[in-house]
């Protein structure tokens, strides 16, 4: 009972009290360590019901009963319950971001060996990492150090050009007569009855996750979607993994706790998401963290048989460094056993694939946001001849980061009237509304336009949560944020700017 109360307080100290009680008008903020400690983490979800401590049970009450700490009844699989589909997205390109493709490629070995049909799964990555002209192990992908090459016999259904984000949405809703002519034209042909994974890899920013040729995902666009699918009865359930920076974003306050959706990201919605397996001399890092313990826990499963979705977060959540794994959405849908959504072809034990991958060092993991830099850097010790030009680029790099840094002060700066203002803007950490999200895109892409391309840049997307704080600004019809935001990137932005956007 103690304990019981102790956990209930912690609730109250974290999340507030219950709506109609407590004062809402503001975001409920977290500081993981300072509240908890470093034992504790809190899951950063606006449904305020879940804590979690890594010394206790799951209190929650959506997966366990108020009183006795017990779980739900499971409902046993019955057959005719429909197909699983699944759809494994890499938006990004170029051989620095290896990581992501080696992700979803792996992705794909491990749900084939656990007996998802091929058929049922859709594969969009851009295929240049292979074959590139960098790569040591000419057609073959590995997400591991002295790991098996995961690209053969990979089915990609969308490459190259074919990797957008409107190509994204429309295959996930099943828009089979807009993929007519586009790669394979397949899509997701699911009925009311059916479950769909969607396991998404790439760099990410406050509310977006980035693909190649200029284009990106907005929570908006994401979760309009989900929500077309919900109102046609496209899905019975649907699971989302993101492996993106800040891909908490992407999630929080966006799926309602009946929505039959469960998102699980790699990352709050503040912090960045983390690279491993980086020490490679000749390659850049491998995996990404998230993904490859997600991965290593389904190797376990083979073991525990009957653990459910809950049980592989809380695991992921726990072996996961450097950033926090957080859960939105249905919790109810965490009540499910690994292989209603995973397969269960226990045969798979005998691949080489299905052994349990080496957990990443700590001093293997690389903020995804400094992976390129990182590989800069090795590469100048490496190779002795060509270590003056790959410090120059470190350099170069170094130096432009600093002046993006300034970039973004300066429009601040411009854009305020008060030092309370300014703060707001720089500190401020919100839950996306989707009612200010037109404002924030049109900031986002006057900047990206006119002051440094935030798509051939990736360090600029640890800043754009500045810009949906100017947008929080127009409180008042008097105030609008996009003139002042103007004369701003007119001030602070010049050719000098824009020539960033080809150092990063």
């Amino acid at each position: 009972m103690r304990a019981f109360m102790i956990v209930c307080l912690l609730a109250t100290v974290v999340y507030g009290l219950p709506e109609g009680v407590a004062n809402n008008d503001g975001e409920k903020e977290i500081d993981e360590t300072a509240i908890l400690g470093s034992s504790d983490v809190v899951v950063d979800s606006s449904l305020q019901n879940v804590i979690i401590d890594r010394r206790a049970d799951f209190v929650s009450g959506k997966l366990y009963t108020k009183h006795k700490g017990k779980k739900k009844p499971m409902k046993k699989e019955q057959k005719g319950d429909g197909k699983v589909w699944v759809f494994l997205v890499a938006g990004s390109d170029g051989w620095s971001n290896y990581r992501h493709q080696a992700d979803i490629c792996h992705a794909y070995q491990t749900l084939v060996l656990r007996g998802i049909p091929k058929e049922n799964i859709i594969v969009m990555m851009k295929d240049d990492i292979a074959m590139h002209a960098s790569n040591p192990y000419k057609g073959k992908i590995m997400n591991e150090p002295n790991g098996t090459d995961v690209y053969e016999g990979v089915i990609i259904d969308y490459r190259g050009e074919d990797v957008t984000p409107e190509n994204f949405i429309k295959v996930l809703e099943g828009d089979k007569k807009a993929m007519e002519g586009i790669g394979s034209g397949r899509v997701i042909e699911s009925t009311e009855n059916d479950k769909i994974f969607v396991n998404y890899d790439d760099h990410g920013s406050y509310g977006y996750v980035v693909f190649p040729n200029r284009a990106k995902l907005s929570a908006q666009n994401l979760t309009e979607a989900v929500h077309r699918m919900i109102a046609k009865k496209k899905f019975n359930k649907m699971i989302l993994y993101l492996e993106a920076c800040e891909s908490g974003s992407m999630a929080d306050s966006l799926y309602s706790s009946n929505s039959s959706v469960l998102v699980v990201t790699a990352s709050g919605r503040f912090e960045s998401s983390w690279a491993c397996y980086c020490n490679e001399e000749t390659m850049p890092c491998l995996g990404d963290a998230f993904s490859v313990r997600w991965m290593g826990d389904l190797y376990q499963e083979f073991i525990t048989t009957n653990k459910t979705i809950f049980e592989q977060f809380d695991y992921v959540r726990s072996s996961t460094y450097r950033s926090h794994v957080n859960i939105y959405g249905d919790y109810n849908l965490a009540n499910m056993r690994i292989h209603e959504f995973f397969g269960k072809n226990f045969k798979a034990r005998s691949n080489p694939l299905q052994r349990k991958p080496a957990k990443p060092l700590d001093d293997e993991l690389v903020d995804a946001r400094d992976a390129s830099l990182h590989w800069l850097k090795k590469m100048s010790k490496t190779y002795a001849k060509s270590a003056n030009k790959f410090s120059k680029m470190v350099e170069t790099i170094e130096n432009g980061r600093e002046l993006i840094d300034n970039v973004f002060f300066d429009i601040v700066v411009a854009v305020t009237t008060s030092e309370k203002e300014f703060k707001n803007v720089i500190d401020g950490r919100h839950s996306i509304n989707l009612k200010i999200f037109d404002c924030y895109e049109n900031l986002v892409n006057t900047f990206s336009d006119r002051c440094v391309d935030i798509y051939k840049n990736a360090y600029t997307l640890r800043h754009l949560r500045k810009l949906y704080n100017l947008c929080l600004l127009e409180k008042t019809p008097s105030r609008q944020i996009l003139p002042e935001y103007m004369k701003a990137i007119e001030s602070v932005c010049d050719d000098r700017t824009l020539a960033l956007s080809e150092i990063d």
